[in-house]
């Protein structure tokens, strides 16, 4: 397709678009529920045909707020660009892979790690892995987001890794560092060069052609050596310390990652942490005792699981890690007044 194609087809609203731009403008989104789950013209789930990858892939980020590579990069690729969908719900969330965010059109608020950012058009920021976002595109702006795959990343970008440039040290820093956690931001000014790589690479992915995967990949490379050519000079890195109760935050995502099976023996081997100390700290910082606080995180994910899809309560409790179904009915109407399938009902047919 030529460029004014191209142009029209990324303006224009996609019917799951439309869908949620008209729920958001009726009443404000509710927590954690995706309009785009629905069909646009009824108020009636997804069909099993393209509903099974979408529970599937529902439960696995429900479970630990990590989006994983897996579910983005399909046939082996590892680089793949898509069209942010505009009025979808902002979860906030973290993945294993790098996003490179870049603001075509208009303008947006981007939430990186609690701060939030106007994101304009021709403004690109690097997110690493890890590091906790959301896109809120109320808006007809058009954002998209250039997906990188962590576990390919040092093979295909060798030629820059190591090199003494912004995207070396950023990238150096992020792969091999667990601790190190930052994204880059480039304002590129809506530069014709740099609007155009992303235009191509957006262009191949909708032709769909054959070695459209390594296409791409050779495309991102070219991407960074551009803005490195006319913009590493102006180009910022945003650091995020980590907290001097750093190692008690790990234990909570241990908790948040294993909620299902998760014992205060784990953590004790997990982090060497003496029993009944953990047990302390865990009631000091969070207010709640142990079992409470892996009680309302299955709760939490139970909820999340009963409104987005359509798993019976018996799969949903095992999944959250009970094995007795009656027992997760019971705690779940105690905490909400209501029975698992009048939840669905209401959020499912507000």
């Amino acid at each position: 397709m030529n460029l004014d194609e191209l142009e029209h087809v990324l303006n224009e609203y996609t019917e799951v678009e439309k869908y949620n731009k008209m729920k958001y403008e009726g009443s404000h989104y509710k927590a954690w529920y995706n309009y785009a789950w629905e069909y646009t013209d009824k108020k009636t789930p997804l069909p099993p045909s393209a509903y099974e990858d979408i529970q599937q892939f529902f439960i696995m980020t429900g479970l630990t707020d990590v989006f994983p590579e897996q579910y983005y990069f399909k046939g082996g690729r590892s680089v793949t660009l898509v069209k942010h969908d505009r009025y979808a719900y902002p979860f906030v969330h973290k993945h294993n892979f790098y996003e490179i965010v870049y603001c075509l059109s208009g303008e947006f608020v981007h939430e990186i790690e609690g701060e939030e950012k106007l994101q304009r058009a021709g403004e690109i920021y690097f997110i690493a892995p890890g590091i906790s976002h959301s896109l809120k595109v109320f808006n007809d702006s058009i954002v998209l987001n250039l997906l990188v795959k962590n576990s390919d990343f040092d093979m295909l970008f060798r030629p820059m890794i190591g090199k003494d440039n912004v995207l070396s040290d950023f990238f150096t820093s992020t792969l091999y560092s667990r601790d190190q956690k930052c994204c880059l931001y480039f304002d590129t000014a809506q530069d014709e060069k740099i609007r155009g790589d992303f235009l191509a690479m957006i262009s191949e992915e909708y032709e769909n052609l054959p070695y459209n995967g390594e296409v791409l990949s050779h495309q991102v490379m070219l991407l960074f050596y551009d803005l490195l050519r006319h913009f590493s000079g102006t180009a910022q890195s945003f650091s995020f310390h980590k907290e001097s109760n750093d190692k008690f935050n790990e234990v909570i995502v241990y908790i948040r990652d294993h909620f299902a099976t998760v014992t205060l023996d784990d953590l004790t081997n997990q982090f060497y942490f003496n029993k009944s100390y953990l047990s302390r700290l865990i009631k000091e910082k969070t207010g709640q005792t142990f079992s409470d606080l892996v009680k309302g995180i299955r709760l939490e994910i139970a909820a999340q699981l009963i409104a987005n899809t359509t798993l019976s309560l018996r799969e949903i409790a095992q999944a959250v890690g009970y094995a007795d179904t009656s027992h997760l009915f019971r705690i779940f109407k105690k905490h909400y007044g209501i029975g698992p399938k009048e939840y669905r009902q209401r959020l499912q047919n507000p």
